[in-house]
């Protein structure tokens, strides 16, 4: 009995991880360290060989960064992220938020449209709105979230999701 309530508890919190978060912590992303030009945040971008991306699943950083988890490797002063977003039937643009933990600036972008920015760094996730520009930008079908992330020292983590959750309501959290 205790084994299948438990069974039945986690896979509520599994659903309830999954139906909250329209882009996941744990997304694989496209990722640079080396500046990647104009445009690079801009849907139809297209990689160059002088600027070769890897791929990655999100929590980019150093280990040991406080509130990191980290997936991916991340120890150079800057890095360019992209990745897709296509908004699910029925979902409410309106009550989508960034899910955010950084260390340390950070923008990110939705369409190529700014869509918020933080300076320094915090050690824990934090909910950012969408400015109005790039909430008007994401369209039926696929977006692009790009992201640049800013390290001058310390410890250094960036990790980024789309959520529907508001700022009263407890988070569940899976990790780019």
């Amino acid at each position: 009995m205790r084994k299948m309530i438990c069974s039945a508890a986690m896979a509520m919190v599994m659903w309830l991880c999954s139906a909250s978060y329209a882009v996941t912590v744990e997304s694989v992303w496209k990722y640079t360290t080396d500046q990647p030009g104009e445009g690079w945040n801009l849907p139809g971008f297209e990689e160059n060989k002088n600027c070769p991306w890897k791929s990655g699943k999100g929590g980019f950083g150093k280990v040991g960064t406080p509130g990191g988890r980290v997936s991916t490797l991340w120890n150079t002063p800057d890095i360019w992220m992209r990745t897709t977003y296509v908004p699910p039937k029925g979902v409410d643009l309106k009550k989508l938020s960034l899910d955010v933990c950084h260390d340390e600036d950070f923008e990110v972008y939705i369409n190529g449209v700014l869509a918020a920015k933080d300076t320094k760094h915090i050690g824990a996730f934090k909910l950012f709105a969408i400015s109005p520009k790039a909430r008007a930008a994401i369209k039926p079908g696929e977006n692009v979230i790009a992201v640049h992330c800013h390290q001058t020292v310390g410890g250094q983590f960036i990790a980024v999701g789309l959520t529907t959750k508001s700022r009263g309501t407890p988070v569940q959290r899976r990790v780019f």
